[in-house]
């Protein structure tokens, strides 16, 4: 049986988009999620269905009481401080788990899945 080279950087990019909740307390959007998803968009909204364990990053016009700003990385993907949130939610975040992402029309966000 032959070896194969293991490329870090072809493991580490996906085009599907996807959203990390991490032990720091934040919201990854990769690159793929902010191109698709959020690439006009400085501000979200957090929404939390407890119910079927949904989280959705929904994409605010403007800047208010309860939106959070969408911090880029030079990479093209975005950062939401979100650790008031998860605390207030009792979500988990001990340790980094990133999860598919999909655009849903009702709430127009795009929602990962914690189940």
């Amino acid at each position: 049986m032959a070896f194969e080279l293991f490329t870090r950087e072809a493991a580490r990019t996906t085009r599907e988009p996807r959203i990390s909740v991490t032990k720091q307390g934040t919201l990854q959007l990769n690159a793929a999620c902010v191109a698709q998803y959020f690439a006009r968009t400085q501000y979200v909204q957090l929404l939390y269905d407890a119910a079927a364990g949904r989280i959705a990053v929904k994409p605010a016009k403007a800047k208010s009481g309860d939106t959070y700003k969408l911090s880029r990385t030079k990479q093209g993907g975005a950062n939401v401080a979100a650790s008031a949130f998860l605390k207030h939610y009792g979500i988990e975040h001990a340790a980094t788990k990133s999860y598919p992402a999909r655009w849903l029309d009702k709430p127009g966000a795009a929602v990962i899945v914690l189940k």
